[in-house]
């Protein structure tokens, strides 16, 4: 097999182990809300949730102290690029950590943006 077709299959093979890896996070969602029952699951995804909590808890700590330091600046923007849902903005408004002159954007591939804006123009 030449180097190029087996670099197309890695990729392929990286593609489908992400839409695994995102369905295991999925069920065991399912399985802590009480939907079904999976004593297994468990099993196959603690480094995963490891891993995750450690990429939220460096985003949400980069982005809050960048708003801590720019406090005083009069205008200030973040950007946040993703292929999916990402709930930063609403969590921080929330929180009270981005008001005052901050704006901030989102950018989102054309399926996922025209789903989260039917979600949030509902509520």
């Amino acid at each position: 097999m030449p180097v190029t077709n087996k670099r197309k299959a890695v990729g392929r093979d990286a593609a489908v182990q992400g839409t695994n890896d995102s369905s295991v996070l999925s069920k065991v969602s399912a399985v802590a809300q009480g939907y079904f029952l999976d004593d297994y699951l468990k099993q196959f995804v603690f480094n995963e949730f490891r891993s995750y909590y450690a990429r939220w808890r460096a985003v949400d700590h980069c982005v809050k102290q960048f708003l801590w330091l720019t406090e005083s600046c009069p205008r200030r923007q973040v950007l946040s690029l993703g292929a999916g849902f990402d709930s930063l903005y609403f969590c921080q408004r929330a929180e009270g950590t981005q008001s005052g002159g901050c704006l901030s954007w989102t950018s989102q591939m054309l399926s996922g943006a025209r789903l989260l804006l039917s979600i949030t123009t509902l509520h």
